[in-house]
């Protein structure tokens, strides 16, 4: 009977080119585990550097939006307040040609940041 268990575990002390397939997919097996370790630990790193990488861009679109917007009524009130000064020393044509001007660019900019806003929203 020895010699029975003996014949039934020789393929424990085989030489190392010759022990069965699965005993060499077996004991690689702490190489798998180490790759996938690694490869869930690169997923992981690279999801997080994507959305902080979505993230700054959001905010930077929003505080770039934000910063039109508040250049634009900086210069409107600036323009009232040169236009109010300066009411008598420029002609009428003049003075209503800069008028004009300046309410269609502030119509241009608010019809822009409207669909800008409309078209963040639905995204």
């Amino acid at each position: 009977m020895a010699d029975e268990e003996r014949e039934a575990a020789s393929w424990l002390n085989a030489p190392p080119g010759d022990e069965p397939w699965v005993v060499r997919l077996f004991s690689s097996s702490r190489n798998f585990v180490a790759f996938s370790v690694l490869g869930a630990f690169l997923a992981a790193v690279t999801l997080y550097v994507y959305g902080t990488l979505v993230v700054v861009r959001l905010i930077w679109d929003a505080i770039t939006e934000r910063l039109i917007e508040v250049a634009g009524v900086l210069l409107a009130v600036s323009f009232l307040a040169f236009a109010v000064e300066r009411t008598h020393e420029a002609s009428l044509l003049e003075f209503g040609g800069a008028v004009a001007i300046v309410i269609a660019a502030l119509s241009l900019l608010l019809v822009v940041s409207h669909r800008r806003s409309r078209s963040s929203d639905s995204e």
